[in-house]
């Protein structure tokens, strides 16, 4: 099972442009972050307090 979600987990990553070695971590060692460091390993685009500041910033 663990196989399976890490090889998903990889694909996301590769499909989306996103750390694949994060990926793989997360699922093989329960790897966690805090917010400002999944932007630094680009497991995400950006930081926003609200979803409304969130839908804004993607919209620039």
């Amino acid at each position: 099972m663990i196989e399976d979600v890490a090889a998903f987990a990889v694909l996301v990553a590769q499909q989306r442009g996103r750390n694949v070695e994060f990926a793989e971590d997360i699922v093989r060692e329960g790897r966690a972050v805090t917010a400002p460091e999944a932007v630094e390993l680009s497991a995400v685009d950006l930081l926003a307090a609200y979803l409304s500041r969130a839908v804004a910033r993607c919209r620039r």
